[in-house]
């Protein structure tokens, strides 16, 4: 699985104090049925593509740090709404 570097930046600090993993979780497949989005949609207003936002959305890869901002404001939520820091590995938000 690919990490991006921020987040090997922060595990090899461990800045959360923990020698678990960190991830990320997402709630972007419930941002996108809360608006009654889709990926194709957001991929037009956020400028990253569809297989990007769709392989981040299923947890394939991680976003960056400019994927998250992106995202976020083309969805018109805040970054912690939809995107959080996970020290139980890479895995999707459930709801």
């Amino acid at each position: 699985m690919h990490r991006s570097l921020f987040f090997k930046e922060l595990e090899s600090m461990n800045a959360l104090g923990t020698s678990e993993s960190l991830g990320v979780d997402n709630a972007l497949s419930r941002a996108l049925y809360q608006l009654d989005s889709s990926d194709t949609e957001l991929a037009e207003s956020s400028g990253i593509s569809r297989s990007r936002i769709n392989r981040i959305k299923n947890g394939h890869v991680e976003p960056t740090l400019y994927d998250a901002l992106v995202l976020s404001k083309a969805l018109k939520m805040r970054v912690g709404d939809v995107f959080a820091l996970s020290t139980s590995g890479v895995r999707r938000l459930r709801f």
